[in-house]
């Protein structure tokens, strides 16, 4: 079976990081892969870097773009898939058009975000066109239960598959020593990190930030390291990262806050840590909560549906209610303390590996495309 994946660009971001790891493993598919994006971006020399067969096209310059359309028509004919995954809606409208007409290609689409971020002009357009998809998945059930219970269109019809994570990209093959090196971070102290861009107000940077402030330790120092983009060709002004730089200045911790930019591989970021936070407002999966545990980190989560659901059974997950800094701050002192009665191994978590890994995120979307082994 031949596969061509549509993205709208090849930006930083959560889709773009799973379709990386999609494309570097499959060797896993008992089939072929492509990729078409409607854009380029800072992903894209990674994404050649895989030598897996990609197109683009230069740059979408109305919602509904007939260049596209023609161009995605072009790839069809040069590459000859039986299936269409579509990642975003832009790109599942641009595919919906393509294929008018065309009855060998069948279109499958994923949605990734809470319907509560989807405008209601691509609602009605979801449910004129999302009739003719042949598969509609999800990441996870929180959010197939969150489609029902918002009345989106053909919301029965989608099926779980979870995300998957490439280990091979988030294991660090250094020490903490060297990761903390090459990052800049002090060697002496304990880190705090977490990953997530800055500029669609899904991640909650500034409560953890918040939280930061009032950590009271006796024994050992505590830094705090944020990595993640603060913009893209959507998003320029970012007044989420410019409210955590103003907690920080009003805490007087400058010197213990780090911002780091997303250009080192996420496993020398993992490898440098001692406790993985993730302040989310509401997310669908969460990749980076998925890594930190691979990389058996102890992991402190916001206590929403998705992150109940896939996280909540690991032992080292501790929850806090979203937005309350004052738990999220108790919490994060408990994790120091506990550091100093017993470091962690620095070994990968299997369990986490055996369930979130690309390995069974292959399995479950064989089966869900219907191909037999």
């Amino acid at each position: 079976m031949r596969v061509l994946h549509l993205i709208k660009d090849m930006e930083p971001g959560g889709i773009q990081s799973l379709l990386m790891d999609t494309f570097a493993s499959r060797h896993l598919f008992p089939g072929e892969l492509a990729l078409f994006a409607m854009g380029r971006g800072r992903y894209s020399g990674e994404f050649e870097r895989l030598a897996a067969p990609w197109y683009w096209h230069t740059l979408r310059r109305f919602p509904v773009d007939l260049a596209v359309v023609n161009s995605i028509r072009n790839v069809i004919d040069r590459f000859q898939p039986e299936l269409l995954h579509t990642h975003h809606f832009p790109e599942f409208l641009h595919a919906a058009l393509a294929l008018r007409g065309n009855n060998s290609v069948r279109l499958v689409h994923t949605v990734h975000v809470s319907p509560c971020r989807i405008r209601m002009p691509e609602r009605l357009l979801f449910k004129m066109f999302g009739r003719n998809a042949h598969l509609l998945l999800v990441p996870s059930q929180a959010l197939q239960q969150e489609l029902v219970d918002h009345g989106f269109p053909h919301a029965r019809r989608f099926q779980v598959v979870h995300n998957g994570v490439l280990t091979s990209r988030i294991l660090s093959p250094y020490s903490k020593e060297k990761c903390r090196r090459v990052l800049g971070l002090p060697q002496d102290h304990f880190i705090i990190g977490m990953a997530g861009s800055f500029y669609n107000r899904i991640r909650d940077q500034q409560t953890l930030c918040r939280a930061f402030t009032q950590i009271k330790t006796q024994k050992t120092p505590v830094s705090l390291a944020l990595a993640g983009a603060d913009q893209s060709v959507y998003f320029k002004k970012n007044r989420e990262k410019e409210a955590c730089k103003t907690i920080i200045q009003k805490g007087n911790i400058e010197n213990n806050t780090f911002f780091l930019p997303n250009t080192h591989p996420a496993g020398i970021f993992y490898g440098a840590l001692d406790l993985y936070v993730h302040s989310s407002r509401y997310d669908t999966f969460g990749l980076a909560p998925a890594e930190a545990l691979i990389n058996n980190l102890p992991v402190i989560l916001s206590k929403i549906p998705p992150f109940i659901q896939l996280f909540q059974k690991y032992p080292q997950v501790k929850m806090f209610p979203p937005g309350n800094h004052q738990k999220l701050a108790e919490l994060m002192e408990q994790a120091v303390d506990q550091y100093n009665c017993q470091p962690r191994e620095n070994k990968p978590n299997t369990m986490a590996l055996k369930n979130l890994g690309m390995e069974k995120h292959w399995e479950n979307m064989v089966k869900a495309y219907g191909i037999e082994n």
